[in-house]
This record gives C-alpha cells, sequence and structure tokens, in this order.
C-alpha cells in the first residue's frame, strides 16, 4: 500500500496477515505521523505498552491497552484472522478519559 501525502488521520496500527499452505504469519506496524496540528481530529497511538496479565489464579486473562484518538476510535478485536464478539467468556470493555482511551478485553478460562 502506498500512502500519498500522509496525515495524522493515516496513523495508527495497521496489521499484515501473511498465510500459505505451510503456515502463517501476521506483523502489527505502529504509525505516527507527526504533523501541524491538524483541526479534523489524530489518528490512534498507543500511549503505553499493551500489556496481558492474569487473575484470579490464572482463570481470568486480561488484555489492555491505552490509546490516545481524536475522535473516538472504532475497537475490533480478532483472533487468528477471525473477528470476535462478546461472549459469556469474553468481556470487552472501552473507558475514555479526555482524548486517551483505555481498551480492555476479559477472557475467562474455565480450568
Amino acid at each position: 500500500m502506498l500512502l500519498q501525502d500522509p496525515s495524522g488521520k493515516d496513523g495508527g496500527t495497521y496489521r499484515c496477515h501473511v498465510k500459505n499452505d505451510y503456515g502463517e504469519s501476521n506483523a502489527n506496524l505502529n504509525l505516527n505521523i507527526e504533523s501541524e496540528a491538524d483541526l479534523d481530529g489524530n489518528g490512534p497511538t498507543f500511549v503505553e505498552k499493551p500489556r496481558i496479565t492474569s487473575e484470579r489464579n490464572g482463570k481470568l486473562v486480561i488484555m489492555e491497552f491505552k490509546v490516545k484518538a481524536d475522535p473516538k476510535p472504532t475497537i475490533v478485536w480478532s483472533r487468528e484472522s477471525t473477528v470476535i464478539k462478546e461472549t459469556v467468556k469474553l468481556k470487552m470493555f472501552m473507558t475514555q478519559s479526555s482524548d486517551v482511551y483505555h481498551i480492555r478485553l476479559e477472557l475467562t478460562v474455565s480450568i
């Protein structure tokens, strides 16, 4: 993909999924574009490193990160190229503080 005249709106996370008969691989690229103030808003950028933690002796796995964006971003979670939806086992959360969004996915594991 070629971005001509990139601006702050083009910034964000780009994901590439590559697959053939022998396997598959993914790459996530975070594009930050520093430019003059953009009155229309700013593309999403991570403000801290994404992390995975567990609670309740490993029965609850939490994946979370914080992203700065304006306007409010759309969040899509996927697993192995398949978009996932909220279920009894999967809960999705997003809270906002100014233009920073705390995004969290909770997976309840039955052991």
